[in-house]
């Protein structure tokens, strides 16, 4: 059985697997978080109005697009399809269209428990990667 990831990989693989992991897929993270942090303050300083649509798809966006960057990360380094967070960025990209009817803090308390809520899912199933499963220290 053939293990995905750097470590079981050969010498011009690990190279090409740390390249996409380390560089480019890390791009989609970065981007996500840039793109979420940017607004997240235009948000808490009117918290009690309705967002406009491109700021509603700014924060639920760029949350979403670092979720979707994890699970490319996942896929390219160990071929696994990490579903949890797929969920997780379509929840938060469900919530964009809202964002216009609803106050602003409406939408960073949504998006903060749906990522709330996929912390607690991913401590309570305490999942294998790569094969391995976290040990405590």
């Amino acid at each position: 059985m053939r293990r995905h990831g750097c470590a079981g990989a050969p010498a011009p693989e690990r190279a090409r697997l740390a390249r996409d992991a380390y560089s480019y897929l890390h791009l989609p993270l970065i981007a996500g978080i840039i793109w979420y942090s940017l607004r997240v303050g235009e948000a808490i300083a009117h918290a009690d109005e309705p967002l406009p649509p491109l700021l509603g798809l700014a924060l639920c966006g760029g949350a979403a697009l670092f979720y979707v960057g994890e699970m490319l990360y996942r896929w390219r380094d160990h071929h696994e399809l990490a579903t949890d967070r797929l969920v997780t960025s379509v929840v938060l990209m469900a919530l964009t269209p809202i964002a216009p009817a609803v106050t602003a803090l409406t939408i960073l308390v949504a998006v903060t428990a749906v990522s709330v809520a996929f912390v607690a899912w991913e401590v309570w199933r305490q999942p294998e990667i790569g094969g391995a499963r976290p040990q405590p220290d």
